[in-house]
Order: structure tokens, then sequence, then C-alpha cells
């Protein structure tokens, strides 16, 4: 149905439902293991909002290409797509993406060992997921804590001169 109704709104010339569908199938993609589709389609959905300059969908979008990235072991590229997402949603007051995005690159952060950034970005996530009431994404959060507290106790401790 999905791609009859993408079908559909290209014929209408409807670029924000063109998009939103593209970002949808992209999603539907990641979730099956596709990830070239899913790539494809939610670079083209980027691409779209850009032209249509919607900042919400455009932070979404890039939101789900980190996530993409990250499945891809693209960590280099998730990374530069969180800090774009991350920079758009400060930018435009969009905490309901920005609680999200901080999340996910916190599970980068502890995978990079950057534990202090990850903590940094976790704390700020559940302020923002807290005053949102948005509980799924605070339990993702808290998840994430634990695995960044479990991680911060076996890390060998540096010394210091």
């Amino acid at each position: 149905y999905y791609q009859e109704s993408l079908q559909l709104f290209r014929d209408l010339c409807d670029k924000r439902m063109v998009s939103h569908l593209l970002n949808n199938l992209g999603g539907n993609f990641q979730r099956l293991g596709e990830l070239d589709k899913a790539k494809e389609h939610l670079t083209e959905s980027l691409t779209i909002q850009q032209q249509v300059g919607d900042v919400s969908l455009i932070a979404h979008a890039l939101y789900n290409l980190g996530q993409v990235q990250c499945d891809e072991g693209d960590l280099v590229k998730a990374r530069q797509t969180y800090q774009e997402c991350t920079e758009l949603c400060r930018k435009n007051d969009d905490n309901w993406t920005l609680m999200r995005v901080l999340e996910v690159s916190a599970k980068l952060r502890l995978l990079e060992q950057d534990y202090e950034c990850a903590k940094a970005e976790l704390e700020e996530a559940h302020v923002l997921s807290q005053n949102a009431g948005d509980k799924k994404t605070l339990l993702k959060i808290l998840e994430t804590q634990a695995r960044l507290t479990e991680a911060v106790s076996v890390a060998p401790k540096v010394a210091v001169h």
C-alpha cells in the first residue's frame, strides 16, 4: 500500500507526503534488514524535505538515516548525521526529536568508549523525556544509562601522574 500511495502522491506533486512515505518505507526496510533500500528511501526523503524546508521532518529523516548508518557499521557517518540532527533540533526547539537522537547518540558514544559525552547526552535526554512525558523513550534512556554504568565500572582506570 505504501508503494501505491507513494505513486499517487508523486502524481499529485505532493512533496511533503512523498517524503513522509519515503521516510516510513525507509524505516520498514530498516526493520526488515534491507539497509540499502532503507538508505535509498531515507536519502530521497531527506533531499525532498530539504527542498520543502520542513525542519522537523528534516530532523526526523536525519535521525532515521543515522540509525541505518549505525546498522551498516558506518559509525563515523552516523556520528556526523546525529550531530547534524542534534544541531538542527537545538536550533529549532525540536525537543521531541532531540531527546531521541541524544539517546541513540549516547549508545554510539558507548561503542566509542566516550563515556563522558554519553553521560551528558543521556542526562539531557532524560530531562527532556520526563518533561515530555515520553515513557517509551525514558525506558530506552534508562536502559542506556544502565549500560553506561556497567561500561564505566569495567573500564580500565587510567593512572594520572
